[in-house]
């Protein structure tokens, strides 16, 4: 790999800053009502090239931020557990891909027992992704480090199933689910030594998903000798 071929090229750099806070307020042995909220920033330059005269040119470069706010009620009993609420997601517009300012999707877990070994459970889940170089670096060394990429973001993801066990040690757990995203990111070009420079690094797009899953997992387990778990899920996507 000759490295002399990115000769006057740098990467692009971020600072990213974030902070968080709650609080949580009991109302009697069962209610509890509690607010989360959390903001990131984010620097990003964008990287580099040169020009016809030998001068830094370059592509681009934004600031852009990330609020969240996270009010829920809790309540629990000797046979419920319940946490419900919503996530609302303030920021700035571009970093969108559907170029929103304003986004909110609803929070649920909840495990019921039925009756002794027997329970449901179900939980909704959501909210955003910063898709930024310090994701990025970890799924692949040869990320290009000129990307820019909107965020992602989850409105719904939902799971409900069914627990049943143990009984002599064996467990078993069905489940089932429907989940949609907005803007996840996938390789779009895979990293090639010998391509061209402009597609030496891997690059990434943002897509949109759904679609349901559905799975099942049993388990053993034996004093402190046998630990056994075993799993399937079935998951198609569109």
């Amino acid at each position: 790999y000759d490295k002399s071929q990115l000769e006057g090229y740098k990467g692009g750099s971020e600072n990213v800053f974030g902070v968080t806070a709650g609080a949580t307020v009991g109302l009697n042995d069962a209610f509890a009502v509690s607010l989360d909220a959390a903001a990131n920033f984010t620097n990003w330059n964008g990287a580099y090239t040169r020009d016809a005269d030998g001068a830094k040119a370059y592509l681009s470069k934004s600031d852009y931020w990330v609020g969240t706010l996270s009010p829920r009620v809790t309540y629990e009993n000797d046979m419920l557990r319940l946490s419900a609420g919503a996530d609302l997601l303030l920021g700035n517009a571009y970093i969108w891909r559907d170029r929103g300012s304003i986004h909110a999707n609803p929070a649920l877990d909840l495990d019921v027992d039925i009756v002794p070994a027997v329970a449901l459970f179900a939980n909704i889940t959501g909210g955003r992704t910063v898709n930024c170089l310090n994701l990025l670096a970890p799924l692949d060394r040869y990320s290009d480090p000129c990307g820019n990429y909107a965020h992602s973001f989850t409105p719904f993801n939902g799971k409900l199933g069914l627990h049943i066990g143990p009984f002599n040690g064996f467990g078993l757990t069905v489940y089932g689910g429907y989940g949609l995203t907005r803007g996840d990111l996938n390789i779009v070009v895979p990293f090639n030594a010998d391509a061209r420079k402009a597609f030496r690094a891997t690059t990434y797009g943002n897509f949109d998903y759904r679609g349901a899953y559905f799975g099942a997992k049993v388990g053993y387990k034996y004093r402190q000798i046998v630990d056994f778990n075993a799993s399937a899920t079935y998951a198609p996507s569109s």
